[in-house]
């Protein structure tokens, strides 16, 4: 069941990162990524109020853009910035489980906690950082950004 669930939350961000709708900004000429709503009623037929869970935008550190994902949970929201390579993550990222459980995998990732915004997670230490990430010159402490230009 657990299984179930996170494929359909992955799936469409999967999906929407694989294709996204562009949309020009004709003032600026930049490509910009539109939110994907998630729609959901009430019990009055009526009200039908629109959400957005899941929010993705690129995100430019120095020449290199990353891919920034928002999920908004209940109490909570899910930040994340990667690339093909690897990640960086709010403090719900379990490092001890990739470094332990999923070794084989020589998963790229480090986690910054008390982050709230995309931006805040650029600008925050980071607290722990898988083996791999470190092998590679990610250090705890190091900024999220620059965590995310040793991921070029």
């Amino acid at each position: 069941m657990e299984r179930f669930c996170l494929v359909f939350l992955i799936l469409p961000v999967l999906l929407y990162i694989r294709d996204p709708p562009k949309i020009l900004n004709i003032s600026t000429g930049v490509h910009t990524y539109p939110q994907m709503p998630h729609k959901i009623s009430r019990m009055n037929k009526e009200e039908v109020h629109v959400i957005t869970m899941i929010h993705l935008e690129p995100i430019q550190v120095g020449e290199h853009t990353f891919i920034g994902v928002e999920v908004k949970l209940p109490k909570t929201t899910l930040l994340t910035i990667s690339n093909s390579r690897g990640y960086i993550m709010c403090g719900a990222l379990d490092v001890g489980l990739l470094n332990e459980r999923l070794a084989d995998r020589k998963i790229l990732a480090a986690r910054a906690v008390g982050v709230k915004t995309l931006k805040e997670l650029l600008e925050a230490p980071m607290e722990s950082v898988t083996t791999e990430a470190e092998q590679l010159g990610i250090k705890p402490g190091m900024r999220g950004y620059e965590a995310l230009l040793k991921l070029v």
